[in-house]
């Protein structure tokens, strides 16, 4: 199989999508912990931690923009496979479209709260 044989279908865009948004935002998040880490340790006295809040929140936006662009890929692939459609191609979307999913839940609980 040629090494991109799998990035000429939608399916393989999607999976690259997909796990492009679990790490992606995991290493962003990590390196600015890290660096704000190093920053506070040289400080006197207390820091604000909202530095890290604001990276939390970057790392999240990019896990659902990313996850969103994996689903949309992926649900144009699938809506060209024949019917009856295979149910694991179903849980293929399902799951690179779960960041996006709990992103969106999140949100909505943290707007159901503000009520």
């Amino acid at each position: 199989m040629e090494s991109t044989a799998l990035f000429r279908t939608a399916r393989g865009w999607s999976w690259l999508l997909g796990i492009m948004s679990v790490v992606l935002p995991s290493a962003s998040y990590t390196w600015q912990a890290h660096r704000f880490s190093q920053w506070a340790s040289v400080q006197d006295g207390y820091v604000c931690s909202m530095p890290l809040v604001s990276a939390i929140l970057l790392a999240a936006l990019l896990a659902g923009a990313l996850s969103v662009a994996a689903l949309a890929v992926g649900v144009a692939g699938f809506r060209r496979l024949p019917t009856p459609r295979p149910k694991m191609r179903l849980a293929e979307l399902v799951l690179v479209g779960l960041p996006a999913i709990v992103l969106a839940l999140g949100m909505a609980a943290g707007s159901i709260s503000e009520l």
